[in-house]
């Protein structure tokens, strides 16, 4: 073999090579105009004080979910319950599980893959301490 071919050849090998180990780039879908489906809790949901289940639907092409939970909300947040970003491994059935004392919260969710992340859903709930739900 002429030294041009085995140029030729080691530069073909080198650019099939960079296309394989950036193979993902051109795989990922694009998410970016996608919202996360939400199970629960739904926007102003009232719930009882104690565990809070946070469900959604597993979206097509997600890798991964960023929840966050602040309250009173993300404008006036005094206090962040949660910034996670769980993959698919870690985040079984789509469900985190927090325990909250009495108050207000927004929680967010936003899926994510390699290259794109979804549009933010943004939603509010209240959870409800024994003594106010009996009043």
């Amino acid at each position: 073999m002429s030294k041009k071919h085995a140029c030729a050849l080691i530069f073909i090998v080198a650019l099939w090579a960079s296309l394989a180990a950036s193979c993902d780039d051109f795989l990922e879908k694009d998410i970016s105009d996608k919202r996360v489906e939400v199970i629960a809790p739904v926007d102003s949901a009232e719930l009882a004080p104690g565990r809070v289940s946070f469900l959604w639907r597993e979206m097509d092409h997600a890798t991964a979910y960023r929840v966050q939970v602040v309250s009173p909300n993300f404008q006036h947040a005094t206090a962040v319950a949660c910034d996670t970003l769980l993959n698919d491994t870690l985040s079984a059935n789509n469900k985190l599980s927090l325990t909250l004392p009495a108050g207000s919260y927004q929680w967010s969710i936003q899926a994510e893959n390699g290259g794109y992340r979804s549009l933010m859903e943004y939603l509010s709930f209240q959870v409800i301490a024994a003594d106010d739900e009996e009043q």
